[in-house]
């Protein structure tokens, strides 16, 4: 009995089907994240800063994106170079699934007036369309990345400005 439920929850691990819940004061933090973002965007600076004045770490730039870390890395967003000319905001929490992921979305959602469209990218479980700050911007959730120090679902906003 015990092999056989070894060997079941070794097969759907394999498979990706286990969902490992994030941590709930995680999901909490990365809250900030998604505040700052939709009080910023589309100002990439003004987000950066606000990003470094609430304690995230800003781990450094692969030339599109600024990466920041709150927690021990347990918590990342992404920002977009200040000379794109889409600004995004990305955040990801350490095991979050693609249900945290949507429940972390709402205010984006909210703000954004958002309505649901069909993802754009093979990756993406769910995307809208909406406006901040009288711009357009597509939102969405990718249900899994794994960054290498950590992996979970992460949810974007493009300004399409």
């Amino acid at each position: 009995m015990i092999r056989a439920l070894l060997t079941g929850l070794f097969i759907s691990a394999m498979s990706g089907s286990i969902a490992f819940a994030a941590d709930p004061a995680l999901l909490e933090a990365a809250g900030k994240i998604v505040s700052i973002c939709s009080d910023n965007m589309p100002n990439s600076k003004l987000t950066k800063s606000a990003l470094k004045d609430a304690g995230f770490r800003y781990e450094g730039s692969d030339g599109s994106y600024h990466i920041y870390s709150l927690n021990s890395r347990r918590i990342l967003a992404a920002t977009s170079v200040t000379s794109s000319r889409q600004q995004q905001c990305m955040v990801s929490v350490s095991k979050m699934t693609p249900a945290e992921a949507e429940q972390l979305i709402q205010p984006w959602l909210k703000t954004a007036k958002a309505t649901p469209v069909e993802p754009t990218n093979r990756d993406m479980s769910k995307a809208w369309h909406g406006t901040f700050k009288g711009g357009p911007v597509n939102l969405g959730i990718l249900d899994h990345i794994d960054f290498g120090i950590m992996r979970g679902a992460v949810i974007g906003a493009v300004s399409t400005n």
